[in-house]
């Protein structure tokens, strides 16, 4: 599962290590409810490949509410200077939650297509990514959850990116259609993770 020119893809205790060319950050995901975490390799590739390392877990029955602590151990084992906790969807919330308990550990949360239903500390930096046609994630909710966004926080917007495509799994129903391919979404939102990285360290 490697490939010669970009990330290492290796199996670990609970799920995955995504390993590339940087050496000082790291993003713990939770993936989405029911989906299986290999559907977000790719994504993982395109984040390592930017230069944060990934450890991308597997969840009991494939729902991260049944282990919101999952990371617990990736933080017993590894060691990076700046460390984020992220997740896709309900994933998401779960690791904004992980954070909100464990924010002396956790630098930064990025949310894909999620929100977090606790307030966040201002000494925990925040990520916000969704797609305009994404008509999975409830915007309203969303609106209301911005409530406990810490100050600063940074959200991104993916014009034509939709709620599937943060992941490799398939058409959602109810979701709205994408004028972007996956690749162009997960790559905007690399970007969007490495540049948030770098600011987290420079804090």
């Amino acid at each position: 599962m490697s490939d010669p020119t970009g990330a290492v893809v290796s199996r670990i205790d609970g799920g995955y290590f995504v390993d590339g060319s940087g050496q000082d950050a790291a993003l713990i995901f939770y993936p989405g409810a029911k989906v299986d975490s290999q559907a977000y390799l790719p994504l993982m590739k395109e984040i390592a490949d930017k230069g944060v390392d990934c450890f991308l877990l597997d969840l009991p029955m494939r729902m991260a509410i049944f282990d919101q602590n999952a990371a617990d151990h990736i933080m017993a084992e590894y060691d990076y200077p700046t460390v984020m906790v992220g997740g896709h969807s309900m994933g998401g919330m779960i690791a904004a939650g992980y954070a909100s308990a464990h924010k002396d550990a956790v630098d930064g949360v990025v949310l894909l297509a999620a929100y977090p239903t606790k307030p966040l500390d201002g000494s925990v930096g925040l990520l916000s990514v969704y797609g305009t046609e994404d008509k999975v994630l409830s915007r309203d909710a969303y609106e209301n959850a911005k409530q406990h966004f810490p100050s600063g926080a940074v959200e991104t917007v993916i014009d034509g990116g939709n709620h599937a495509q943060f992941g490799n799994y398939g058409a959602q129903e109810g979701d709205g259609e994408a004028t972007i391919t996956a690749k162009e979404q997960q790559t905007q939102i690399a970007y969007s993770v490495l540049k948030f990285a770098e600011a987290l360290s420079d804090r």
